[in-house]
């Protein structure tokens, strides 16, 4: 387990550390709003955060890239989530 620049625990299980491992994030429109104002794609990469993308998207599995979903606890994300 590692902090990560923001103080978040990650237990990644590999040698690379968690902000070179290459991640996915997934958002609704809430959270969009609350992470844009506060995160730069710029940050997002330097986190290890290759690909962003809106939850309501066309999404490919990718796999072996761990994906972050930040999205509202509604039905509709989770059935979306688990397709």
């Amino acid at each position: 387990q590692e902090t990560t620049g923001n103080g978040l625990q990650a237990d990644t299980g590999s040698s690379k550390t968690w902000s070179q491992e290459w991640k996915v994030l997934v958002y609704d429109a809430a959270c969009r709003d609350v992470i844009s104002p506060l995160v730069t794609v710029g940050r997002l990469r330097e986190n290890g955060v290759t690909l962003h993308m809106l939850i309501h998207g066309k999404r490919d599995c990718i796999p072996d890239v761990p994906a972050i979903y930040f999205v509202l606890p509604t039905k509709e994300n989770i059935d979306l989530i688990i397709q």
